[in-house]
């Protein structure tokens, strides 16, 4: 259930809170295929580009404390990207999301995998699995297991285990998917993203998405697009490719360019293309991932829209719960708007541009230190 995920994510946010987080680079992916279809993602969470220089995966094989595999990184990773070390025998279909192959002997799901930074002594950053210690045929339980399955890092994961020593559980920290699944390589969503911080579905054209950006840095909106899906369909019918930046704890709105001056007032960007109703999903991508889902892809709600309390999605205006700080990036679930959101009648405008955000849920998490509540308001280009 959404309800479920978003208190998760506000607890496991809270528990970071104050903290340093987003330092060291982690792995975000593993894949655990058929044949040779194995794969690494690292995942780079900082602000500034990681030289690979001196980074190295290990593999330490059926229980072994020593590694039976060395691989040295080469390359680099730019800030809040990723980085697909994979074995050189895979599918094409993997290898074209590579970014290093290796002809060494990858892993089993019985097999530990360590992120290393090479040095006296040496730093492990990350680790899956037990070093030192045979599971027998996997870690963890279908799908949330190392062997036969893709597992990706959860959003609020924000750094490596470096105790390669521990109990491995990998649904802790893990989300578990069906051999062979490469969809989600080479992105990832972490440490939080934009998401979606209003919805206006007002009458005739009067549309609009506000974006809000919770991290510490500007963020370039080149790699990002919103995509509509309308009735029931599991194919975006409308992509709208986003351009400009949102500075820190901004808002960024995307309108329908026949909305009313009200609206087109506060819009940093305006589509020609067929917006949504209130029976259409909406989802904000990066670099092609779905960071947040507005509505159920794939369903359609019928007329009224997606029901919360009694009130839909159709002919109102959403505004997200001050308290989430990350977004909804499973679009195909069952959608309650008031799990994470606030309904305003049709035509409500007013808080369009601006979002509020507590500072012990969002702001303290990235450590920007502000006290109380924190007001964002899109600032213009002079």
């Amino acid at each position: 259930m959404r309800t479920e995920r978003f208190f998760a994510a506000a607890a496991a946010a809270l528990s970071f809170a104050g903290a340093p987080v987003c330092a060291s680079p982690f792995i975000s992916q593993y894949v655990e295929g058929s044949g040779n279809n194995k794969a690494i993602e690292i995942y780079n969470p900082g602000d500034t580009t990681l030289d690979l220089t001196g980074y190295q995966l290990r593999f330490f094989f059926n229980g072994s404390a020593s590694a039976g595999t060395t691989i040295n990184l080469a390359g680099s990773i730019a800030p809040r990207q990723t980085f697909v070390v994979a074995d050189d025998n895979a599918n094409p279909a993997l290898l074209a999301l590579a970014s290093q192959t290796s002809t060494s002997n990858f892993f089993n799901g019985d097999d530990a995998v360590a992120l290393v930074l090479n040095g006296t002594p040496v730093d492990f950053l990350d680790v899956i699995g037990q070093i030192g210690f045979d599971p027998g045929a996997q870690w963890g339980s279908d799908p949330q297991s190392t062997a036969n399955n893709t597992l990706i890092r959860k959003p609020f994961v924000t750094t490596g285990d470096t105790n390669g020593g521990d109990a491995f559980v990998p649904a802790a920290q893990w989300n578990g998917y069906i051999q062979d699944s490469f969809a989600g390589l080479g992105s990832h969503v972490c440490c939080g993203d934009l998401f979606i911080s209003e919805y206006v579905e007002g009458t005739s054209n009067n549309k609009a998405i506000e974006i809000y950006n919770p991290l510490p840095a500007p963020i370039d909106l080149a790699t990002y697009q919103l995509q509509i899906f309308f009735n029931g369909s599991a194919s975006p019918g409308t992509t709208i490719n986003l351009v400009g930046t949102i500075d820190p704890g901004e808002v960024f709105v995307v309108a329908d360019n026949d909305a009313v001056q009200a609206i087109l007032d506060e819009a940093d960007q305006t589509s020609t293309s067929n917006f949504f109703n209130g029976n259409d999903a909406i989802a904000l991508l990066n670099g092609g991932t779905p960071i947040d889902v507005f509505g159920d892809i794939g369903e359609d709600p019928g007329a009224a829209g997606w029901i919360g309390d009694g009130i839909g999605t159709m002919d109102r205006t959403w505004r997200r719960d001050k308290h989430v700080i990350i977004g909804d990036f499973v679009g195909d679930d069952p959608f309650d708007p008031s799990a994470q959101w606030i309904p305003f009648p049709v035509n409500t405008f007013d808080g369009l541009g601006q979002h509020t955000v507590p500072e012990p849920m969002s702001l303290a998490l990235f450590g920007l230190g502000l006290a109380g509540l924190a007001f964002a308001r899109r600032r213009r280009a002079a």
